[in-house]
């Protein structure tokens, strides 16, 4: 469903719209017997996914002076919502552990990618272990305390454009930004001490003596296996701290463009020429400073999205 506004001769135009996309017959990778010479196959599951949420536009001509001094905005917001609605038999597959069907009562929605892990507490300053939620209340942490922790699916993204024209120029912005929860440099791979390189706020930041109040646990080679070592190799990369709630606004694009003369260029029987340069990635605002770029903070040893100037 849809609705378009316009208001003083389509100088401000608004548009919103509702969705709501009911997938089946999901096509996915079933897991298989090693022996077969497979670990999965391709196969159809008779399940349901819903794809649901809103989408705005808002289009202003701020300016507008005899074609000559031109402004024009585009703002875009997109809220969305993912969930499984219907999997026959999920409880005897093998998804049972990682996904649920429905919404919960307690968090926004259970998505696809749904992480389930410990509830990462913060460090004990006297061991300088990780602490966790004791979820079933026994005393121990292990795969009976992972619950919903957060999904990686952003739930508000969209963007801000601004062109503005004057006589042959033209200059062109356009932001983008996202709000999400996003597994960060550590997830389900890295621990404090071992063989690596982690970010540079792990230097200085992490448990030395009792007493310590750090954001990282203390570092361990590696080198024994026990209840202690396994918090540290274990869980922790795997819990909510390997979880960061992260927001970042981005300039994605500029460009700036002068179109010759028509009177210049016509004894050249050309009908438009154009001299510009544009830049691409330029600047970024963003929540958590100490990854390269928050587009990128999933993969593993981080990367930044190319920045780059063209000129023709």
């Amino acid at each position: 469903m849809a609705i378009e506004l316009g208001f003083l001769n389509d100088r401000i135009i608004l548009k919103a719209d509702w969705f709501n996309n009911i997938s089946s017959n999901m096509l996915v990778n079933a897991p298989s017997p090693s022996q077969t010479g497979f670990t999965t196959f391709t196969t159809n599951l008779q399940a349901e996914v819903q794809n649901s949420g809103w989408e705005f536009d808002l289009t202003t001509i701020n300016l507008n002076r005899n074609s000559k001094l031109q402004w024009r905005t585009n703002f875009n917001l997109s809220l969305l919502e993912n969930k499984l609605k219907a999997f026959p038999d999920l409880d005897k597959s093998a998804y049972a552990q990682r996904l649920k069907i429905g919404l919960p009562v307690n968090n926004p929605r259970y998505p696809l990618n749904a992480e389930w892990s410990q509830i990462y507490e913060g460090i004990n300053p006297e061991t300088g272990l990780p602490i966790f939620t004791d979820l079933n209340g026994d005393g121990l942490i292990n795969n009976n305390d992972r619950t919903y922790i957060g999904s990686t699916i952003p739930s508000t993204f969209g963007g801000l454009g601004n062109v503005l024209s004057y006589k042959g120029f033209e200059l062109d912005i356009f932001f983008q930004f996202s709000q999400q929860s996003t597994t960060n440099w550590m997830f389900n791979y890295f621990y404090p001490g071992q063989l690596s390189n982690p970010v540079n706020d792990v230097a200085g930041n992490y448990w030395r003596q009792p007493g310590d109040v750090t954001k990282y646990p203390r570092l361990w080679s590696g080198a024994a296996t026990n209840t202690t070592t396994n918090l540290l190799s274990s869980v922790y990369p795997l819990s909510s701290a390997a979880l960061t709630d992260l927001m970042y606004v981005r300039l994605k694009n500029l460009s700036l463009s002068y179109s010759l003369p028509t009177e210049l260029i016509s004894k050249a029987k050309i009908n438009r020429a154009v001299i510009y340069v544009r830049g691409q990635n330029l600047l970024t605002w963003t929540s958590e400073k100490i990854y390269k770029d928050p587009e990128l903070i999933q993969l593993r040893g981080g990367g930044v999205m190319l920045k780059t100037w063209t000129a023709g």
